[in-house]
C-alpha cells in the first residue's frame, strides 16, 4: 500500500508537518515533546469510510518508560476522531491502530502531554497506509447494462428504446406485408466479476391489431 505521509521519519526535517507548541524536530531526525504540550499534524491524510493502518513509534528520554507523558494519535484535532493512545507508563515501541475514518477532517494529528521538566517524548516512523477503501454508496448491486432489441419475424433488430421499437413496429404495420411474430426484449447483462446474478429479461409483444401487450418473466 501507498504511504500516505510525507516525512514520516523526519529526515527533512519538520518538511510537511505543522508544529505547535514545545513539538520540535531535533538533528537525530526525531520529532521531540520536551517539557510541555505540544502537537504535530498533516493535512489530507484520511477519508471518510476508508480504513486505515496507523504506526508511530515512541520513547521517553533514554527509554526510561516513567519519563514520559500519554500520546494521542486524532483524525483532525484533539476534539475529532481518535485513532490511538500511547500511555505514559508504555514501553518504547512501534504502536499500530486500525481505523476507519468518520472525521471528514482528514488530518493526522498527534499531541503530547508534559512529560516533566528535563524529560522528553520522541516520536519517529510515523506511518499510514490505506487498507480499504470506503463503501460504495448507490446503485445497489454490480453494474448493469441494458441490450434493446427488437424481434421481427424472428430476426433480432437492435434499437435504442421502447420508443423506437413502437415506431419500427407502427412501420411494419402499415406495410402490404406484416411480421407475423414481433416483439421487443430488453435484456440485462450483469457484469462479470465476483457477484454473479442471473439475466433478467421482460418482454413487450405487439400485435398488429390490439397493440401493445407486456409479458415479463
Amino acid at each position: 500500500m501507498a504511504e500516505l505521509i510525507t516525512n514520516g521519519d523526519f529526515a527533512a526535517g519538520d518538511t510537511g508537518w505543522t508544529l505547535t507548541g514545545s513539538a520540535a524536530v531535533i538533528t537525530t531526525e526525531d520529532l521531540r515533546f520536551p517539557d510541555a504540550v505540544g502537537t504535530a499534524a498533516q493535512a489530507s491524510i484520511f477519508s471518510t469510510g476508508a480504513t486505515y493502518s496507523v504506526s508511530i513509534y515512541a520513547t521517553g528520554l533514554a527509554g526510561a518508560v516513567n519519563t514520559k507523558a500519554e500520546i494521542n494519535v486524532y483524525n483532525g484535532s484533539s476534539s475529532e476522531q481518535l485513532i490511538g493512545t500511547i500511555p505514559d507508563n508504555s514501553s518504547s515501541d512501534t504502536y499500530t491502530f486500525s481505523v476507519t475514518a468518520t472525521s471528514s477532517d482528514g488530518a493526522i494529528y498527534i499531541t503530547s502531554g508534559d512529560p516533566g521538566e528535563g524529560n522528553f517524548n520522541f516520536v519517529d516512523d510515523v506511518s499510514v497506509t490505506q487498507t480499504a477503501a470506503a463503501a460504495a454508496t448507490g446503485g445497489g448491486g454490480p453494474r448493469r447494462k441494458i441490450r434493446r432489441t427488437a424481434i421481427i419475424d424472428g430476426k433480432e433488430i437492435q434499437v435504442s428504446s421502447f420508443e423506437e421499437a413502437q415506431r419500427l413496429f407502427q412501420h411494419f404495420n402499415k406495410t402490404t406485408s406484416k411480421p407475423t411474430k414481433k416483439s421487443l426484449r430488453f435484456k440485462v447483462i450483469p457484469k462479470t466479476g465476483k457477484f454473479k446474478v442471473g439475466p433478467k429479461q421482460s418482454r413487450f409483444k405487439v400485435t398488429p391489431k390490439k397493440g401493445i401487450s407486456i409479458k415479463r418473466k
